[in-house]
C-alpha cells in the first residue's frame, strides 16, 4: 500500500523566476510516495536504473538488495507474509 502526498511542500520564492530557477531539482522529491513494496518489482516502479529513489523511497546496496536502513523497500517473502 501506498500513501501519496498530494500537498507537496516545495517550499516558497520570493520571485517567479527564483522558483522556476529551484523548481526542477526540488520536484522529484515532493510527491515522493511513502509505503512498502516488492522489491522485486523496483524497476517496474522505477525504470532510471538508479540505486536509489526518488519518487520511491529505496536504496540498493552493492550486493543488489535493497537496503537496511530504509525500510519500504521488501523482500519478496517478507511482503508477501504482511496483513
Amino acid at each position: 500500500m501506498f500513501y501519496v502526498n498530494l500537498r507537496g511542500q516545495g517550499g516558497r520564492a520570493t520571485t517567479r523566476t527564483e522558483a522556476l530557477r529551484a523548481g526542477s531539482s526540488a520536484r522529484p522529491e515532493t510527491f515522493q510516495y511513502s509505503g512498502r513494496f516488492d522489491f522485486s518489482r523496483v524497476r517496474q516502479l522505477d525504470n532510471r536504473g538508479a540505486v536509489a529513489g526518488t519518487q520511491f523511497n529505496y536504496k540498493i546496496t552493492k550486493d543488489g538488495e535493497p537496503s537496511k536502513t530504509i525500510p519500504d523497500a521488501m523482500l519478496s517473502e517478507s511482503f508477501l507474509e504482511t496483513d
